[in-house]
């Protein structure tokens, strides 16, 4: 049989058929090496996280971190890295010889890794040298950045602080002053973090400061000053409600070495003792010198009350007018600081490897929450009457005070913000369940910007480290309160 085809022709079809089985051998080759190029940066990219510094400390001599100690609270994103605990952070300590001296710090987390937010709260702690005046980052074999620190405080006001949880978008000051004076009388110091709150009202807060009986901190949110990845533009929606377990960490790490005892409350919590004529007799009392309770846990009842009582200066006519709910057995802790290095929402999940929680009984914490109806006939007595009178009595001398009775009449005299928040909350909450991957947090409810309420907002500089393996990381300094920002994230 005879070719249909000429020699040439028959050379130039060979040829053609070999160059196009080169090109699918050369295509399937570059499809495979491409695969395993994919493959490689994603195997890098779980090995490289970003991490934003709340706060850094350094202890010349901690009772329970030890000499020289190092501890930074931190949020980091979980779902860019594998294994976040496992990693090491390394830094380099200058001290006043100009000496420099290599530190690897651990990481160790109160969070549950399998909640919903990207972002958990991640403390480092480090041992590192005397005297130490400089603290940098190492990276990619490099120092990378500097780190800004601070001593931990070496006084407190009392030996009993409460941590109140970041405010945002505040505007119940009547709820601050029965928590002030509440707070005053048995004996505690209220540290407050600010993200952001109704001028007049952080004006009102302002003069309680200069008495003495609370301290002000801003509390920045998450932003990073370089975006590189998508999921960097808005990590605030990514983190659990304000930040509360980074505020708290950082509360107890600052009053380690001044106060006894440290509470996370928040502001709408009261802590009634119960035959202790102060929080620290109660703590001691509850405490007994057990040196295996690694914190105390007050179990939460709700106390409704009429909105014409929550807009009365007067506790006497709040607390006669109240209705008893339920109890919510998370409850708030309150620890000795040498027992504590960090904590959760609730209590530490691992401190110093104890879990046991003594649940205290008899002595009641009350969540005040508003009702439309109060039924006076379900009313109990909260607090001695005794007392109550003596708490009332410095309540009404301090609304005499010139600096503080020229404030009241431009207090909010209605809640706008927080009937926002409240409504937002309630449709993400009818949202969520185990199943869904929501994260439950603030940053989803939209503020208006109301020129008749302006608003005072935390604030500070804002930066990045380069790019470095296994964490980019970011910080703010230089805080401050401004009128610039809003109510707002």
């Amino acid at each position: 049989m005879h070719s249909r085809f000429s020699q040439n022709e028959e050379d130039r079809l060979s040829s053609y058929l070999v160059t196009i089985g080169c090109m699918a051998v050369l295509f399937g080759w570059c499809a495979f090496f491409s695969g395993l190029l994919r493959a490689s940066e994603s195997s890098d990219s779980l090995k490289n996280t970003h991490a934003f510094i709340h706060s850094a400390y350094y202890y010349e001599n901690s009772k329970s971190l030890g000499k020289n100690a190092l501890a930074l609270v931190m949020s980091i994103n979980k779902l860019t890295a594998e294994n976040i605990l496992d990693m090491k952070i390394r830094f380099l300590a200058t001290n006043d010889r100009l000496e420099r001296f290599p530190v690897e710090a651990t990481l160790t987390s109160e969070h549950d890794f399998r909640g919903s937010c990207e972002y958990v709260t991640v403390l480092a702690q480090a041992n590192t040298i005397d005297n130490m005046e400089l603290l940098e980052i190492e990276g990619n074999d490099k120092v990378i950045d500097q780190v800004s620190f601070k001593k931990p405080l070496e006084t407190s006001p009392s030996k009993v602080v409460f941590c109140v949880a970041p405010q945002l978008a505040a505007e119940n000051w009547q709820e601050f002053l029965r928590q002030v004076h509440v707070a005053k009388r048995y004996g505690a110091h209220l540290h407050i973090y600010v993200i952001s709150m109704v001028e007049k009202y952080f004006r009102l807060m302002k003069e309680y400061e200069s008495l003495g009986y609370i301290s002000l901190e801003p509390w920045l949110t998450v932003k990073y000053s370089h975006v590189q990845e998508v999921y960097m533009e808005k990590p605030n929606r990514n983190i659990e409600i304000l930040q509360k377990t980074a505020a708290f960490t950082d509360c107890i790490l600052n009053y380690k070495e001044a106060a006894e005892f440290v509470g996370s409350i928040e502001m709408e919590d009261l802590l009634i003792p119960i035959g202790s004529t102060s929080y620290y007799e109660e703590f001691e009392k509850q405490y007994g010198g057990n040196e295996f309770y690694s914190g105390l846990i007050y179990a939460r009842q709700m106390l409704f009350i009429s909105q014409e009582s929550e807009n009365s200066v007067s506790l006497s006519r709040i607390f006669q007018k109240t209705t008893p709910g339920d109890v919510n057995s998370y409850g708030r802790s309150f620890v000795r600081t040498s027992n504590y290095n960090s904590t959760w929402l609730h209590w530490s999940r691992n401190s110093d490897r104890k879990t046991y929680h003594k649940k205290v009984e008899g002595c009641r914490m009350f969540n005040f929450r508003k009702s439309e109806t109060i039924n006076q006939n379900e009313s109990e007595i909260i607090i001695d009457e005794k007392i109550l009178g003596e708490i009332e009595g410095e309540l009404q001398h301090h609304l005499e005070l010139p600096q503080i009775k020229a404030i009241l009449p431009e207090l909010p005299v209605s809640e706008v913000y927080t009937t926002i928040i409240s409504k937002c909350l309630e449709q993400l909450t009818s949202r969520y369940s185990p199943e869904t991957t929501v994260c439950m947090d603030m940053y989803k409810c939209e503020l208006p910007i109301r020129r008749d309420l302006p608003c005072i907002h935390s604030d500070g500089q804002y930066s990045s480290t380069l790019p470095m393996k296994p964490i980019t990381f970011h910080y703010s300094s230089h805080h401050f309160f401004t009128r610039h920002l809003g109510c707002n994230i």
